[in-house]
């Protein structure tokens, strides 16, 4: 499992892993997570998640 994550440039990465935190279950083990701060995202947007799974 690999998770990608991008945060629009000015907000904290910190935004991310939040929303990451969200949606992934603690008891698991942690995937491998790659971090981008990018120029933009669409509007009204701050962070988007992209995964991708191996099954």
């Amino acid at each position: 499992m690999h998770w990608t994550i991008a945060v629009a440039d000015g907000h904290a990465i910190n935004d991310g892993f939040a929303a990451f935190q969200q949606a992934w279950n603690p008891a698991d083990p942690p995937p491998a997570i790659t971090v981008h701060v990018v120029a933009g995202l669409g509007p009204g947007f701050l962070v988007e998640i992209d995964a991708v799974a191996v099954v």
